[in-house]
């Protein structure tokens, strides 16, 4: 019982390590960035922004609450699970996803179509871009716990929150 409750990767106040500075940086940046792409339509729709928040609120509490379930090899800290979320929600999305996804489907279009890069853009392009994300937030959120991966499965549990 003792190893299902065991926690890793816990990511406190460290600021003499590079990993959790960048971590810090990189999630403030991406959240501006976010609010930048979105604003326009947030204010364009109102209504719809209100909603995605309402309807946001329960789905990041559900994950929360799930994936804080004991795991089989270990139990990913509350600090290392919030580091890890503020990394995808911020940091991948606002400096990776939103302004690579844009740029790859506009080649795509000069070069498949216009229609083509409406209907498969997306389909085609977001894998490339959020896997890499996911592969350079593991990296961080670990130089910023100053810890190590021990088997496939801590790897998973960080891709995973």
């Amino acid at each position: 019982m003792r190893e299902l409750s065991r926690r890793r990767f816990a990511v406190g106040f460290a600021p003499r390590r590079a990993g959790w500075w960048l971590l810090i940086a990189s999630s403030l940046v991406g959240a501006g960035m976010v609010v930048w792409a979105l604003l326009p339509g947030a204010r364009m729709f109102p209504v719809a922004a209100i909603m995605g928040v309402v309807f946001t609120a329960p789905l990041v509490l559900g994950w929360w609450w799930l994936l804080r379930l004991p795991q089989l090899w270990n139990r990913v800290s509350g600090s290392g699970a919030i580091a890890a979320m503020a990394w995808g929600a911020c940091a991948a999305a606002g400096i990776y996803a939103l302004p690579a996804n844009s740029a790859l489907i506009a080649v795509l279009g000069q070069h498949a179509g216009i229609d083509a890069s409406h209907q498969w853009g997306a389909a085609l392009i977001a894998p490339f871009t959020e896997e890499t994300s996911k592969a350079l937030g593991i990296a961080v959120v670990l130089l910023a716990a100053g810890q190590r991966l021990r088997t496939p499965m801590d790897a998973a549990l960080l891709g995973a929150f």
